[in-house]
């Protein structure tokens, strides 16, 4: 809980300077956000490490196919990565480039996920 009041704090505090930058520096606003957005994520690093650790005990004591799990872990990460990058960019006045960040983190997500979708036809054959 401390660390999503240090990220918050970080990240509020970040947005009012940038906010109060806009108006005479749009470029110095969008690197004071983007510098809070930064570290709120090297904060979130040991954090992702448990959540890794975690995942790795469950493939562990469950006995599921890396293959199926990883791209979970996967997609989780391009969600993430494309949530931020998106908001940056529409932060940054660029909704056409929000936009291709979006539609460029659909289809990784969609890339990543083959072999899940390549398990569930083989359950399916399996079946009939």
């Amino acid at each position: 809980m401390a660390l999503l009041w240090k990220a918050l704090g970080l990240c509020v505090i970040g947005a009012i300077l940038a906010s109060a930058l806009k108006k005479t520096s749009p470029p110095m606003a969008l690197l004071v956000a983007l510098g809070a957005c930064v570290g709120a994520l090297c904060l979130l690093a040991a954090q992702a490490e448990r959540l890794a650790a975690f995942c790795r005990q469950i493939v562990v004591l469950t006995g599921l196919d890396e293959t199926v799990f990883t791209p979970l872990v996967k997609i989780l990460g391009v969600g993430i990565v494309v949530r931020v990058g998106s908001e940056i960019c529409k932060d940054a006045e660029y909704n056409g480039a929000a936009a291709v960040v979006e539609l460029t983190g659909a289809m990784v997500a969609a890339g990543v996920s083959i072999p899940l979708w390549e398990a569930v036809w083989r359950i399916v054959q399996s079946i009939l």
